[in-house]
């Protein structure tokens, strides 16, 4: 999970991205309030559960059992308010760790090193292209070999069926489903 949020947000800017400014106030407002909605909801999942449960008592439903902080059931409940109390409790936790630690420098973006590998603005460091270029330095010798060949040989064979399959599928399509029909009604009418 590091490496996948490494190689999005910590790779090196490109230069072509150099000239790009940030979105204006208004779409970073209705962001934010997107945002503050999905956590309220998210910490107090009773606040949208009122309105489900008219919904439910209109339409003939009998209401969920519930409160503010999530849903009660007789074999057991979830209370997001402790689950988010205890999750900030942790967050607190590490921020007084990480304040009271050592002393933290601040690493300029171009001195930037990850999987094996210096990163400069000239590697395209994201999630979509050349993943695993440190490990791949180490065990790309194996793969020159056998590991290579038996692969193309799978994806020949794969081909070679995909294409038997293919044409066996064009040829028998039409009336192979009509005969099916056909015995299958005989079969209901007798």
């Amino acid at each position: 999970m590091y490496k996948l949020i490494h190689n999005i947000f910590l790779g090196q800017l490109r230069k072509e991205h150099y000239t790009l400014k940030e979105v204006p106030w208004t779409m970073s407002l209705s962001m934010l309030i997107l945002a503050g909605i999905a956590f309220i909801t998210g910490v107090m999942p009773g606040l949208p559960l009122y309105l489900v449960d008219k919904a439910q008592i209109a339409l003939g439903y009998a209401p969920l059992a519930h409160h503010l902080g999530g849903v009660s059931w007789a074999n057991g409940s979830l209370n997001m308010l402790w689950v988010s109390g205890i999750f900030f409790y942790g967050v607190g936790i590490g921020a007084i760790i990480f304040f009271l630690g050592n002393k933290r420098f601040i690493t300029h973006q171009w001195d930037n090193y990850a999987g094996g590998h210096f990163l400069s603005s000239d590697v395209r460091y994201n999630f979509t292209h050349n993943f695993y270029p440190g490990t791949m330095r180490v065990i790309g010798p194996w793969f020159k070999g056998s590991i290579v060949k038996l692969e193309q040989g799978l994806i020949n064979l794969t081909e070679t069926l995909a294409g038997a399959f293919h044409s066996f599928y064009r040829l028998s399509y039409t009336p192979f489903y009509l005969l099916i029909v056909t015995v299958l009604a005989l079969a209901w009418m007798f």
